[in-house]
């Protein structure tokens, strides 16, 4: 990231005075970042993005590999299919029977299951046959409650994809999942998975950077579902409060981010139990993301002193579990302590290993502590491990 950032800057023929001008972040982060010493936060890879007119993927370079080879033997080789059954969306190729609406209920459960292990390969092997399966169903069932149903594998269907792209790297290919989410939730006849459509789609514009963008769309669906009786909407409330309370952190905004978080913590009385929408939330959720919008605030110190207390132990699935170390590892390094710092992105690796070898964040960690340590010492391996041979 130092060196991208220093070279963009360059080629945009601005110095480090005028590029923190334009991003509207501080001269020394600039030059911090740049000289290695502080690891680039989202937002600040958003901001400066934004001021060179670039996409943030074009800073973070992701997807993280070189060359169409070296896709070979990784998760990463499964990606292209699900990206063509994405795009043949309603007109699937299929050139085999039509498997029963249940079971490709069934082969949802093992993606949904695969997922919260952030176990993106068995994920991939099946995902874009799963899609093109229920297309090819939606164009042969008649019976409208049958298609409502098919509608709601699709939209979870979707929904898993667009996380999967997210994690492995594929912003826009993420995006693109999004939308056809959208669509499918329209058609589900269950006005609260059309809602988590447009709670997804907020997520992707918050990936790319766009939180004014996305702090609009969830606002909208907070509407939607505020008077709903369904039981099931206190899940999509409270989901919705703690990505807008992320979203309120990456802009500096400690009062909002905390406003959401409290109503957050409240609603998580009134959930049913069972993971109906596939949000994790729960009163351990928001714990953890009152630990991530600390981070996101770059406080590393109060950050530390939130989730000193947690008990977190068989309360969360694997994925959520590896991204709250992953954000104790940024926050003992904001802290100034790097051994805790890579003690936590080693439990983040034993927990959700795909997940934490593809983070942005994980590699802007592992690049820092590389610059401020000896080669010889654990940094080393994790660098290797996650594929950043130039640390």
């Amino acid at each position: 990231m130092a060196a991208r950032v220093a070279e963009a800057r360059k080629l945009a023929g601005l110095t480090q005075q005028q590029l923190a001008m334009r991003a509207h972040v501080s001269l020394s982060l600039v030059r911090k970042v740049e000289q290695g010493t502080v690891p680039a936060s989202p937002t600040f890879i958003a901001s400066i993005a934004q001021a060179l007119r670039l996409l943030v993927t074009d800073l973070t370079q992701q997807p993280h590999f070189t060359s169409a080879t070296s896709r070979y033997g990784t998760e990463q080789e499964l990606v292209p299919d699900l990206e063509r059954a994405i795009i043949e969306f309603e007109d699937p190729s299929i050139d085999r029977p039509l498997i029963s609406v249940d079971q490709a209920a069934k082969r949802l459960d093992s993606v949904i299951r695969a997922g919260r292990l952030s176990r993106y390969t068995e994920i991939l092997a099946i995902l874009p046959g799963l899609l093109r399966n229920l297309h090819g169903l939606a164009r042969t069932v008649v019976e409208q409650s049958e298609r409502e149903r098919i509608h709601r594998l699709l939209t979870q269907s979707y929904q898993s994809a667009m996380f999967t792209a997210y994690k492995l790297g594929y912003l826009s290919l993420s995006a693109w999942a999004a939308e056809r989410m959208c669509w499918a939730s329209a058609h589900s006849g269950d006005p609260l998975w059309a809602s988590m459509g447009q709670y997804c789609r907020a997520q992707t514009l918050m990936f790319s950077g766009s939180y004014q963008a996305s702090g609009a769309v969830l606002s909208r669906a907070a509407a939607e579902v505020e008077d709903s009786s369904d039981p099931r909407s206190f899940e999509v409330r409270g989901a919705i409060h703690l990505s807008s309370a992320i979203i309120a952190a990456r802009l500096s905004r400690p009062e909002e981010s905390d406003l959401h978080l409290t109503e957050a913590r409240d609603l998580t009385r009134h959930v049913l139990p069972g993971d109906h929408f596939d949000t994790s939330f729960s009163l351990a959720n928001v714990d953890i993301h009152n630990v991530s919008a600390a981070v996101e605030m770059s406080d590393g110190t109060t950050a530390l002193k939130r989730g000193a207390d947690l008990q977190l132990q068989d309360k969360l699935y694997s994925s959520r579990l590896g991204h709250y170390h992953i954000d104790l590892a940024r926050a003992w390094f904001l802290h100034g302590d790097h051994e805790r710092s890579v003690k936590e992105l080693q439990t983040a690796r034993q927990l959700s290993p795909q997940q934490t070898r593809y983070h942005p964040q994980v590699h802007e960690t592992i690049r820092a502590l590389a610059r401020a340590r000896r080669r010889t010492d654990p940094v080393a391996r994790l660098a290797a491990w996650a594929g950043l041979r130039d640390s």
